[in-house]
């Protein structure tokens, strides 16, 4: 396979989590086979544990591609290149579950109140060790909207003690609209059974009680090695919204498969600044529809660009 990579820049509205106070993200684009072989999209979180963009780079050049980082952008690959030699679109014959809204550190009550006019039903919003302000502004939203559910992703941010201090804050009206809490503690904390909140585990794996739901991202790990005994939600890694596509279609995939997901975390192209890439995926609403075009879609775009052979 001869592999042809681009480095990309795209700003950020606003930190994409509480463990990152990055304005943008950064990582490669890569093109095997001058596009017969598909493209692709290589980005990391190092705040959250993962490896460099660059060190994985490094390992696939050398023909390592073990790393789940690594194996999941050969699926990309895959994937894309699978419709483009078919003359199709990879999405063709895919349904894509249904999204909630991701709300940005720059969004406010307006916001909200478009989001539900495009349809939405529900919202994620990041919190942070500011537990509190966390509170505050779930409670502020859910008055918005009372309609509306809610999951809260903390990256760890919180130990033990502050997750029941936030549960306990909850009135019942919020408290029953509370979907899950992703992530509330790091790793080396049991995570307690809070009565009437469920708890879901994304990056970091509980040594106490088990979550009830499990969330995912494609371009991290295979949902077809989950277990189907938890409930599954599949999200973008907030990455290239070519990378978004690989995610988006993966989601269709598991539908495909009958797998049963929850409201998912797919639409997330609203992160970014605007530019052309994220408004090639089209609006922010809760059922998308993949860019037109061969493979993945973006060709167009992607062709384009100035490659460099690895």
């Amino acid at each position: 396979m001869n592999l042809e990579f681009h480095h990309y820049q795209l700003p950020l509205r606003s930190a994409a989590n509480s463990q990152s106070a990055a304005g943008s993200v950064e990582g490669l684009l890569i093109r095997a086979d001058g596009g017969d072989g598909g493209y692709g999209c290589l980005q990391t979180w190092p705040s959250l544990g993962e490896r460099s963009w660059q060190e994985e780079w490094t390992a696939i050049k050398r023909g390592d591609w073990s790393s789940p980082v690594a194996e999941r952008l050969r699926a990309c690959l895959r994937a894309d290149a699978q419709g483009f030699q078919n003359g199709a679109s990879s999405f063709e014959g895919c349904t894509l579950p249904t999204s909630y809204f991701t709300v940005s550190g720059a969004d406010g009550i307006e916001a909200l109140e478009a989001a539900n006019s495009a349809g939405f039903a529900g919202g994620k919003i990041k919190g942070s060790s500011d537990w509190q302000s966390t509170l505050t502004k779930l409670r502020s939203f859910h008055q918005a909207l009372p309609e509306w559910d809610w999951r809260v992703d903390f990256n760890g941010a919180l130990d033990v003690g502050e997750l029941r201090a936030i549960c306990a804050g909850l009135d019942e009206s919020l408290r029953q609209k509370i979907s899950y809490l992703e992530d509330p503690c790091d790793d080396n904390q049991a995570w307690p059974e809070i009565d009437g909140v469920r708890l879901a585990e994304d990056r970091i794996s509980s040594s106490g009680a088990s979550s009830a739901v499990r969330v995912l991202k494609p371009a991290i790990h295979d949902w077809r090695q989950s277990s189907p005994a938890r409930d599954l939600v599949l999200t973008t890694n907030f990455q290239h919204p070519l990378g978004m596509l690989f995610d988006w279609w993966e989601a269709g995939q598991a539908e495909l498969a009958g797998r049963d997901l929850l409201p998912c975390g797919l639409v997330t192209q609203g992160i970014f600044a605007g530019n052309e890439w994220s408004e090639a995926l089209g609006p922010v609403v809760p059922n998308p529809q993949p860019p037109s075009g061969l493979g993945l879609g973006l060709r167009d775009l992607l062709e384009n660009l100035k490659w460099e052979r690895a």
